[in-house]
Order: structure tokens, then C-alpha cells, then sequence
């Protein structure tokens, strides 16, 4: 009996010991883990504020390198032909080929939803996609039966490109004002797409991030995404100022709970489950590894020849890809020096012929390559009589007149008169009023004839110039000084051959195209044009320039848009530098055979290339049906699938289904979500999430505006007027 007494006392004892060091234990290890809580808990929070001021970092800059990029279409739009031309041409071909240019460059930019240009001489407004007009400087835009009007000169600035926010309670857009001068003589402003700004903004969305804004200055909500909480379960907020003029805002809500939740959940699962998960963790990786690892292996061993042990294959890929695309931009920006070096080459060359002289003393070239809008170029006719003509002196007096940094050389001189080109870019309007002024009082003084050409911003006209100033001199026993465009009626004869700026652009757009038919036509066109310009040719000098030039212009169009195009420059570059060389160090008279076919067979190289990569409408819809649900497929990524520039990419699209990229997505979703709405019973936000929108409130709005109902109002059985 003894023995099971001391036998149970043994037992208890080692309960009690037992359960005192379990005690012990426990509560160290409770306060080890209330304090492990505690310092996690602040870690986590901030670096949840820490994470947040990332993300609206990034929004940010994303958004000004979006208001950069319409900043470069902006200065690439009022500067395109066709656009300048339709301020002096009201044809309807005029006008028309103005919308298209403006269609096609709102079209590049998903950021941008419309375009418009005014014409403040005339008052025309052109417009990309919504309906614009203009009456006493308010512009009225207009959305179905929505009208809203907006005051441009409130935000025009010279100086600064803003952003400006309008709304009237039915309608609301975000305006992009870029700088634009008062003397320019036209306007351009661009409405944002709020909805792409919607889906920049979700991408700062999180756990954590339930809610974030874009706010002007007076506090009102531009875009949003995501869900706002009330105080109560807001943990804080993080707000980040944009760099724009007008003061516009980037906020944030942050709830913490979601992430302290989630952590508690970790601290209470017990160590099987976490072993259950970790085998389907395993299962889900190896699966995971078949659809996307060993891709992505093959895809590495085909692109990249020279890999790094120490680098991943996503590293790899994508230094392969950034040094393909540097490659690309510094390919296209020495094809553009050797054009500017080989023009100016020329003209150097011609200038400093007709100045029959060994010293460089006949004036600086570079500011007539500026190719600005308010530089204008002139030619310049003067006689005396008398003693021989003092050129030297007249172009240095002419260029001391001049605004700083503008420039005046000498063409040549014969007998008692000389010709000149200068630029001028001073801010009078018009410029041949100034001009006329200083040459009558050259008159006066001296006694000089003198005749002045029309103006231009292309150094590429200089040889028209020069014969439509030689032609107006034919004036001189009636006006001693003599403007070519008050006297171009009254001239007998046709105007002097004109530089094919339109059928160099006309190329350029045919070959983005890939039309190459037409391309060819276009070249022989201007073949045809150089050949016939032989017997009009005046001065040899000016013949030889103006020949070279549209040479140069035709061969760098062709190769700028071979590179576009993403096609090897090893392919072709032994074809493009002896097109380059002949064009240079021969006459086209010598050369003339050689010179077209070498730029036939660059096209023909072209072709084949693009033919061996092109895109079929197969391809295109198979891509898009397996990612158009996905919120981060976009026209970049279709793109970047096949590997070809984001404007090639595009075209080919329209080209292929005959829709633009978002109005083709849009409709695939918009059918996929009213399918769901009517026999899923998953919730609108679900739907909106399952279809590729993140942000539930952008596609209501979105749903509405398309359909005329809301989805709630489909999934109750009403049917869309």
C-alpha cells in the first residue's frame, strides 16, 4: 500500500513540476509573443505607410510620364503637315487629311480620350473622338445630350502645361493644357481618359490601400478606385502633391486591420495545417512550374545567347530586351543625324560654292535646321548700280538686323547683285511687313532693288525660295522692293517646283502601314518628280541641293520605318550606307540607276521581313480571348507578346479586326459580365473583378454609360433601351 501511495505521490509530483515549468513556459512564452505582436504589429504599419507612399510615388510618375508623352504628341501634332497646311487650305481633302492626322496621333495614346485643335484664324475646331465646339473662346464639349463648356484661356499659360478639371454635375473631364504660344495661332488641348486614370490608380490598391483619389485643388474626387471607409476604420491616410501647376492631389486610406487580421490568422493555425499547406503549396508550385517556369526556360534559351549563372531568367529576358530596345532608339537617333548632318552638309556645300570664297566667313547654317514654327526662312534679291555690289557688307548688315542667334549667308553674287538667305524668328506678324520696312530703307539709303521670297520653316525649300525671289525681281522697273507673294498673281509663269514635304509624309504613313504598294507608287512618284525638275533647274547649286535633299528624305523614311518596325539592321544595313554614299559623293545624274535600286531593294527587304512576321487576326484574337479578363492586359502587352512596337501594334490591330484595341476589349467584357450578371449569382463587385476591372464603381459607370442601365438593374431582369 505504501508503495502505490508513494508510486501516486511520484506521479502528482511530476504533475505539479510539470505543470509549474508549463506555467513558466507558457507565460514567457505568451509575453514572448505578446511582444513579438507588438514590435510586428508597429513594423508592419509602417512599413504599410512606407509601401503606400511607394505606390502613389509610382501612380505618380506614371501619370506625369503619361502628361510627358502627350506633351511629345502634342509638339509632334501641331507640328505634322498636315495639320500646318490645313490652316491655309480649305479644301475637303485638306480638312480632311488635318482630322485624320489628328485621329491618328489621339489613337497612339490609350491616356488620351480626345483630341482637339483650333484654328483660331478660322475657327475651326478639329476633334478625335468626342464632339468639340468653339464660340468667344469657350469650348463646348459634348457627350450625347451632355454638353460641358470650358474656358481654355483660364489655364493657357506659354510657359507651363497644367491640368485642369471641369465638371457641371452631369458631366466631368480632366483637360490637359499644354503650353502654347498667344502668337502661335492655334490651340490644343487633350481630355484625359479618366477610366485608363481609374486603372492607374488601382494599381495602388492593396490588402492595406482600400481607397485612393486624385483630388484638384478645391478637394473634389477627379478618379478613384476602390472602396471608402468610414473614420472609424480608417487607419490613417497618405497624401502626395502632384507636380503640375494647378495644385492636385494623390490620397490614400490605409486600414491596418486587414493586415493585423491576417497575421493573427498565421499565429493561429496550428503546425498539421500548416504542413497540409505546405504540401499543396508543393503541388501548386510544380504545377505552377509546367505553365510558367519551363516556358519561360525555353523562352530564355531561345533569346538570349550569352546567359548570366547568376542572374534569373526574368533578369535575363528582360536586359535582352532593354539592350534590343536601346539598340532601336540609338539606331534611330544616328539614322536622324545622318540625315540633319548630310542636309547640312549640302547646303554648306552649296553656300560656300556661290560665296567663291576659301575662308568659312559666309554665315552660320545651324538656325535655319531649327525647324520651329516661328522660324521663318527667306530669299533675298538685291541690285545696285554701278560700282560692284558689296554682298558682304549688305549680309552683315542684314544679319546685325536680325533678332539674336538668327542667321543671313550669301547665295552668290552676279554682276551688280547678289542673293541672300536668312532666317527670322522674331514674334512679329506677319514677318514680310517687318522685313519690307528694313529693305525700303535700304532703298532709300542706297538705292538697292530688292525682292523677297515667301517664307518658310523647312531649310529644304531654300531652292523654291530662291526662284520665286529671282522670278518676283522681273518687278523691279515698277517696285524697287518687291514681295513675291503680292506679285505671285500677277507672274506669267508657274511656281517654281516646291519640296514634296506632303508625299514624304504620305510615304512615311504608308510604310507604318506596311501598304507597300503604295509606298512604291509614292517613290516613283518621287523619282519622277526629280527627273522633270532637271529642266526647270536655274542655278546648279540650288538643283543639286534641292535633288539631295529629297534623296536623303526618301532613304531615311524608308530605313527610320524599317527600324520601327523592329526589322535587323544588319539585314540591310550594307544596302542603306552605299544609298547613302552615292547620295552623297555623286551627282543623281550619275548615279540614277544605282540609286533607285538600292532604295527598291531596302523596300523589298521590308516586305519580306514584315511578311515573314506578320500578325493574322487568329493570332491576335487567340492572345485576347486568353487575357482580355486579366485588369493588366493592355495594347503594350499585346505588343510586347509579339514583340513589335506599340503603334505598329495598333495599326495591325485595326487592320485585323477592323476596331480599335479598347473597343474590341470592351465589348468581350461587356458580354462576358451580362453573361455572369444573368446566371451567376456572384456579386457586382465579383463581376466587375472576374471581367478585369478592379475597380467595381469605374465599371458601373462604364456598364451604364454603354448599356443605358446599371447592372443591377439587368440582373433584375430589365432590358437595355
Amino acid at each position: 500500500m505504501k508503495i502505490q501511495l508513494g508510486r501516486a505521490s511520484a506521479g502528482h509530483t511530476l504533475l505539479r513540476y510539470f505543470l509549474s515549468y508549463f506555467l513558466v513556459a507558457g507565460i514567457l512564452l505568451l509575453s514572448f509573443v505578446l511582444i513579438a505582436y507588438n514590435l510586428l504589429a508597429g513594423a508592419v504599419s509602417e512599413r504599410i505607410y512606407a509601401q503606400t507612399e511607394q505606390r502613389l510615388d509610382y501612380v505618380a510618375s506614371r501619370l506625369e510620364a503619361e502628361l510627358q508623352s502627350a506633351f511629345e504628341l502634342n509638339a509632334a501634332l501641331t507640328g505634322n503637315i498636315d495639320i500646318i497646311l490645313s490652316r491655309y487650305d480649305d479644301s475637303a481633302y485638306g480638312q480632311f487629311m488635318a482630322g485624320r492626322q489628328i485621329n491618328d496621333f489621339a489613337g497612339i495614346n490609350p491616356f488620351i480620350d480626345t483630341a482637339v485643335f483650333y484654328d483660331r484664324e478660322d475657327g475651326r475646331v478639329f476633334s478625335s473622338r468626342r464632339y468639340v465646339e468653339c464660340e468667344d473662346g469657350v469650348f463646348s464639349i459634348f457627350a450625347g445630350d451632355t454638353r460641358l463648356d470650358f474656358e481654355l484661356q483660364k489655364y493657357q499659360d506659354a510657359r507651363l502645361q497644367q491640368l485642369a478639371y471641369v465638371e457641371n454635375g452631369d458631366a466631368a473631364y480632366l483637360i490637359y493644357c499644354p503650353s502654347t504660344s498667344a502668337l502661335a495661332g492655334y490651340d490644343a488641348f487633350y481630355i484625359l481618359n479618366l477610366v485608363e486614370l481609374e486603372n492607374l490608380l488601382a494599381g495602388a490598391l492593396s490588402d492595406d490601400v482600400t481607397y485612393v483619389a486624385f483630388l484638384d485643388g478645391e478637394g473634389r474626387v477627379v478618379a478613384e478606385s476602390g472602396q471608402a471607409e468610414s473614420e472609424q476604420d480608417v487607419d490613417g491616410s497618405v497624401s502626395r502633391g502632384f507636380t503640375v501647376r494647378n495644385p492636385f492631389t494623390f490620397t490614400a486610406q490605409i486600414s491596418n486591420s486587414s493586415m493585423l487580421a491576417q497575421f493573427n490568422a498565421v499565429l493561429q493555425r496550428t503546425f498539421y495545417t500548416l504542413i497540409g499547406l505546405g504540401g499543396v503549396a508543393v503541388l501548386l508550385v510544380l504545377l505552377a512550374m509546367r505553365s510558367t517556369y519551363m516556358p519561360l526556360r525555353k523562352l530564355t534559351q531561345k533569346f538570349v545567347q550569352e546567359p548570366e549563372p547568376e542572374q534569373g531568367y526574368i533578369e535575363q529576358l528582360d536586359r535582352v530586351f532593354s539592350h534590343t530596345m536601346s539598340e532601336n532608339r540609338t539606331l534611330q537617333d544616328k539614322i536622324n543625324q545622318y540625315k540633319l548632318s548630310m542636309q547640312k552638309s549640302v547646303l554648306d556645300a552649296v553656300i560656300s560654292d556661290s560665296a567663291k570664297s576659301n575662308a568659312r566667313d559666309f554665315g552660320n547654317i545651324e538656325p535655319f535646321f531649327t525647324m520651329e514654327a516661328d522660324n521663318r526662312i527667306f530669299v533675298l534679291c538685291m541690285c545696285g548700280e554701278g560700282e560692284a555690289f558689296p554682298a558682304r557688307e549688305v549680309a552683315e548688315i542684314i544679319r546685325t538686323s536680325l533678332p539674336e542667334g538668327d542667321a543671313c549667308v550669301l547665295l552668290g553674287v552676279q554682276g551688280s547683285g547678289a542673293a541672300f538667305v536668312f532666317n527670322y524668328s522674331g514674334p512679329e506678324q506677319p514677318k514680310e511687313a517687318v522685313i519690307q520696312l528694313l529693305l525700303t530703307d535700304f532703298y532709300q539709303e542706297k538705292g538697292y532693288l530688292a525682292a523677297l521670297s515667301n517664307g518658310s520653316n523647312s531649310p529644304m525649300d531654300i531652292p523654291a525660295l530662291y526662284e520665286n525671289a529671282r522670278r518676283a525681281s522681273q518687278f523691279w522697273p515698277h517696285e524697287p522692293v518687291v514681295l513675291y507673294d503680292a506679285v505671285r498673281e500677277r507672274l506669267s509663269s508657274q511656281d517654281a517646283v516646291a519640296y514634296p514635304h506632303k508625299q514624304i509624309n504620305a510615304l512615311a504613313n504608308q510604310l507604318a502601314e506596311t501598304r507597300f504598294g503604295a509606298a512604291r507608287a509614292e517613290v516613283r512618284e518621287l523619282f519622277l518628280l526629280l527627273d522633270g525638275s532637271e529642266a526647270s533647274a536655274q542655278q546648279p547649286e540650288m538643283h543639286s541641293f534641292f535633288v539631295r535633299s529629297i534623296l536623303i528624305d526618301i532613304l531615311s523614311t524608308v530605313v527610320s520605318a524599317m527600324n520601327q518596325a523592329h526589322i535587323k539592321f544588319k539585314d540591310y544595313s550594307k544596302l542603306y550606307f552605299e544609298t547613302l554614299y552615292f547620295c552623297r559623293s555623286f551627282s543623281y545624274e550619275q548615279k540614277r540607276g544605282e540609286i533607285q535600286g538600292h532604295i527598291g531593294r531596302l523596300l523589298d527587304v521590308f516586305e519580306e521581313s514584315v511578311a515573314n512576321k506578320s500578325i493574322t487576326a487568329a493570332q491576335i484574337q487567340r492572345v485576347v480571348q486568353e487575357n482580355c479578363f486579366s485588369p493588366d492586359f493592355s495594347i503594350a502587352a499585346l505588343a510586347e507578346r509579339f514583340q513589335v512596337s506599340i503603334a505598329y501594334m495598333s495599326l495591325q490591330f485595326k487592320k485585323e479586326t477592323g476596331e480599335n484595341f479598347l473597343d474590341y476589349v470592351w465589348k468581350l467584357r461587356l458580354e462576358k459580365a451580362k453573361q455572369l450578371l444573368r446566371e451567376s449569382d456572384m456579386s457586382i463587385d465579383e463581376v466587375s473583378a472576374a471581367v478585369g476591372y478592379a475597380n467595381a464603381s469605374s465599371f458601373r459607370r462604364k456598364f451604364k454609360q454603354e448599356t443605358g442601365i446599371s447592372p443591377s438593374q439587368l440582373r433584375n431582369g430589365e432590358d437595355a433601351p
